[in-house]
């Protein structure tokens, strides 16, 4: 019975590996990428040399590395989950049974005589691969998909190629161990100035993913939404005065972070920015600020609002959207300029404070 199991998977293997390479060998007809692309991305700044794979017929890899396949399109290169597309490769998972510790992405695999480059890291998927501890990109991909590593608790540094010229939305957001972030020299839509341990849009200014430990450069225009967003390793940040906009949940669930000053530049604070920042208790509101968006300072206990706003708009207030939880209208003390508090207990939610002062704290101490 069990030499007839093993004719049984043996036959069955033959078959997902006949199947593979037919499906490699159509997929090849319609590719549009050549060696030289990769030669060119590599010669364009790659911080470290492309991994090239080559795997034979019977499923056997080269250099040590483990090959295994999923399905007709899709494969295992040392446990990272490949998808063959439109002639190329694109990153699309992990094996989560096994998988921990560094990401190295192969940036081309040669397969019987066939060449496929790995050109993107699909949306999702590094999702909450709590193993993963760093990544390195190859410079032949171009795109990093949403959430790609969304709630990697253990990645610690990511370097980012010249060749990345797209990162979605929240790429990186919930990496509560995150303390390095590098964009290659080079790359023309992303950089990372200063040394900021940042990842800065450099066509709008916009910092878009931050670390623990990121140092925002005073020409950053704008706070991205999610960009700090679970860094609870942060503590401390100084938004300089060059911000005009704090995004949705930019700085939401820093459980870490204790204190905040709005400079005067900002503008706008959209919703969500400082939500379940649990430990934030005191907070400094810049005198330009004329919006803030729904429970931007939600779930945060906080105890000292210092508001620099001399005309203050209406907000929802404690029965509405509720910007402050009810525990901040209900105990936190509001400082509000000399000569405005009337103007403030006749306003739509900043009315809803229970205890509103005229001064800063220094000045009732």
């Amino acid at each position: 019975m069990q030499a007839e199991n093993d004719i049984i998977n043996k036959t069955y293997e033959t078959k997902i590996l006949f199947s593979f390479l037919v499906s490699v060998m159509l997929l090849s007809l319609t590719t549009s990428c050549g060696k030289d692309e990769e030669e060119q991305n590599s010669e364009q700044g790659a911080s470290v040399a492309p991994i090239i794979v080559t795997v034979d017929a019977n499923g056997n890899a080269d250099g040590g590395h483990r090959f295994v396949i999923i399905d007709e399109t899709s494969f295992y290169i040392d446990d990272i989950k490949y998808t063959a597309t439109k002639g190329d490769l694109i990153v699309s998972g992990y094996n989560n049974a096994f998988f921990k510790g560094e990401a190295k992405i192969i940036s081309q695999l040669n397969y019987v005589g066939r060449e496929m480059h790995v050109k993107a890291i699909e949306s999702d998927a590094f999702w909450g691969c709590i193993g993963l501890t760093s990544v390195t990109i190859p410079s032949s991909v171009t795109r990093i998909g949403t959430s790609a590593f969304q709630n990697c608790t253990s990645l610690t540094s990511v370097t980012i190629p010249s060749s990345i010229t797209r990162i979605g939305s929240q790429a990186f957001s919930y990496c509560t161990s995150l303390t390095e972030i590098v964009v290659t020299n080079e790359n023309p839509t992303y950089d990372s100035r200063n040394n900021c341990n940042a990842i800065i849009e450099t066509a709008t200014n916009t910092l878009i993913a931050g670390c623990n430990n990121t140092t925002i450069p005073n020409n950053v225009t704008s706070i991205g939404n999610y960009a700090f967003s679970g860094r609870s390793g942060l503590t401390s940040i100084t938004i300089p005065e060059s911000v005009t906009t704090i995004g949705t949940n930019a700085f939401g669930d820093c459980i870490g972070l204790t204190s905040v000053t709005i400079p005067s530049s900002v503008t706008r604070i959209l919703m969500s920015a400082f939500q379940k920042c649990t430990s934030l208790t005191t907070v400094t509101i810049g005198k330009n600020v004329t919006s803030i968006g729904e429970r931007a300072f939600y779930d945060a206990d906080i105890s000292t609002i210092i508001s620099l706003i001399e005309e203050p708009f209406a907000i929802s207030g404690l029965y509405g959207g509720r910007e402050f939880s009810e525990y901040t209208f209900r105990y936190a003390t509001l400082y509000v300029p000399h000569g405005t508090i009337d103007k403030y207990r006749a306003t739509k939610g900043w009315k809803d404070f229970a205890n509103i002062v005229e001064g800063n704290p220094s000045d009732v101490q």
